[in-house]
């Protein structure tokens, strides 16, 4: 991923932020002797020293690759959004001479896998259910005879420990403030899909950059 200085994460709080919070993005694993990766969408949390966490099928085909090389890589992007020449134009030029851009934040992160044992499993999901349902009640996970407990067979828990990140928040950071004022207008204004979440992020980085 080609990086320039103003679209690297702030801090390493940033990325992570970001990340945990999209909490959803596609497992990537290598395996061995394949001709293409093996990728798969998934849900995944945070996990006890900043891992990564996530379950499949015990059928899905990114397991046999995990059992051939155990090291995977979790790709998230967000909030991409694709900007016109004539917004991108800077004040005084001609626009017809100004090139389109795009915006859009992305986090791959890669580290070793591990499976998680059945008990640290029924635990990851009672957390995953927590994350992202607070507010509605279900029955405790167990790794006992009870039905959650049972239906643990069926799944494979994986964990990453993240040992390499690559981070890109591209909203105009290379360019002035007014400049991106004026396409955090027009993104307002246009209202589609993803150009909130942009908006949200390009706002956030000038006050920012603005404050620094």
């Amino acid at each position: 991923m080609l990086k320039t200085a103003p679209d690297l994460p702030l801090d390493e709080n940033e990325w992570r932020e970001y990340f945990f919070r999209e909490a959803f993005g596609q497992a990537v694993a290598l395996g061995v002797n394949r001709a293409t990766p093996v990728i798969t969408p998934v849900h995944f949390i945070e996990g006890a020293g900043g891992a990564v966490e996530f379950h499949l099928h015990r059928a899905n085909p990114l397991l046999d690759a995990l059992r051939e090389l155990p090291r995977a890589t979790m790709s998230v992007v967000s909030a991409q959004a694709f900007i016109p020449s004539s917004w991108n134009s800077e004040t005084g030029y001609d626009p017809m001479w100004s090139a389109p851009t795009s915006y859009y934040s992305a986090v791959q992160v890669t580290g070793a896998t591990e499976f998680l044992e059945p008990a640290a499993l029924a635990d990851h999901l009672n957390r995953e259910v927590a994350f992202f349902q607070p507010s509605v009640p279900i029955h405790h996970v167990q790794a006992d005879g009870s039905y959650f407990g049972r239906a643990l067979a069926a799944i494979v828990g994986v964990r990453v420990t993240i040992e390499q990140v690559e981070a890109k928040f591209k909203f105009g950071g290379n360019r002035a403030k007014e400049h991106r004022l004026k396409i955090a207008a027009n993104l307002a204004q246009r209202g589609a899909p993803n150009d909130l979440a942009a908006l949200a992020h390009l706002l956030r980085r000038t006050a920012i950059a603005e404050a620094n």
